[in-house]
C-alpha cells in the first residue's frame, strides 16, 4: 500500500523508474522538497532501522538513484524498454546482496508461475 499522502490506496508504480519498500510501518515522516522545475513536492522518509529490503527499478542508469545503498546499490531491469513484455527476475531464489544489478535479470516474459533461470 502507499504511504505517500497524494495518492490512492492503490499500489500503481512507474513504468521507467521507481523503488519499492518493504518495511516494518513503524515509523516514517514526510519530507518537502522542491524538484528541478520549481514544484514543492512531498517525499516520505522512512528510517533505515525499519526497512527489510528494497528493490529500485530502471530502464537505464541516467536517473537519479533514490534509494541509500544500504538498501539497494543498484537497479533492476536495466535494458528493459516499456511494454516490451520483459520483467526483472532474481538471478536465483534468495539471492539478495542489496545489489539489483546483480540480483535480477531480464526475462523474456512476465511469468509469475515460471523461473528462466533456475
Amino acid at each position: 500500500m502507499s504511504i505517500h499522502p497524494t495518492r490512492t490506496i492503490d499500489f500503481l508504480i512507474n513504468l521507467s523508474h521507481n523503488a519499492v519498500v518493504l518495511a516494518t510501518g513503524e515509523d516514517f515522516f514526510y519530507e518537502d522538497y522542491v524538484d528541478d522545475y520549481g514544484n514543492v513536492k512531498i517525499n516520505v522518509a522512512i528510517p533505515i532501522s525499519t526497512v527489510i529490503d528494497g528493490v529500485e527499478y530502471a530502464s537505464h542508469t541516467s536517473v537519479t538513484k533514490e534509494l541509500t545503498a544500504r538498501v539497494d546499490a543498484g537497479f533492476a531491469g536495466l535494458g528493459c524498454t516499456k511494454y516490451s513484455g520483459q520483467s526483472a527476475e532474481r538471478r536465483e531464489l534468495g539471492l539478495d546482496t542489496n545489489n539489483s544489478t546483480f540480483d535480477f535479470l531480464l526475462a523474456p516474459h512476465a511469468t509469475p508461475w515460471y523461473s528462466y533461470f533456475e
